[in-house]
């Protein structure tokens, strides 16, 4: 809807407000079409199957169900505290994606999604539909030794910061006015 309304407008910017009316922020175009390139889609999908059977000589089975977020291993030790919130906004309303999983043996590492899954769980959700890649057997996979490397073993141990998402427009406001665009 929104990048509709800036195809037909001409805008490249509109702002977001609370239900007071005060300023939250600005949504940008570059914030639409990243919203779009973060999806999960199914070229990401296949693409990171693809990876996982040709590094790993496995082959490699798609299967969509929904997991705990308790059980998942995170590989993605700081996420931002205003995507968070968008995803709670989607999450809200029904929209989020699905988590992107990888199953190695009984564990669940979470490839795509981290925003996502810890709006979710913030949210006291508890389950979340995946898209989950199940290698035939058991692989050593770089990004869970790093995840054991950073002490990220459930979501919980994921940083947020405070800061802005590197993505986002930076604001200052004042009283939900905007003071200046830094």
């Amino acid at each position: 809807a929104v990048a509709r309304l800036m195809f037909r407008t001409g805008h490249s910017k509109f702002p977001v407000v609370d239900d007071n009316g005060y300023l939250l922020g600005l949504i940008t175009n570059t914030d639409v079409i990243r919203a779009h390139i973060e999806r999960v889609t199914p070229v990401k999908v296949e693409t990171i199957r693809n990876t996982l059977e040709e590094l790993h000589k496995v082959r490699v089975q798609l299967v969509e169900e929904e997991v705990n977020l308790s059980d998942l291993i995170p590989t993605q030790a700081v996420i931002y505290v205003d995507e968070v919130q968008a995803r709670e906004y989607e999450i809200k309303r029904g929209l989020a994606e699905p988590l992107l999983v990888v199953r190695n043996g009984n564990r669940l590492i979470l490839v795509d999604g981290h925003h996502r899954a810890v709006a979710a769980k913030n949210a006291g959700i508890t389950k979340m539909k995946a898209y989950i890649l199940v290698p035939e057997r058991e692989v050593e996979l770089g990004m869970e030794k790093t995840a054991e490397k950073q002490g990220l073993h459930n979501l919980n141990d994921i940083k947020i910061s405070d800061g802005l998402s590197p993505y986002a427009l930076p604001i200052v406001l004042e009283n939900g006015v905007v003071k200046r665009i830094v």
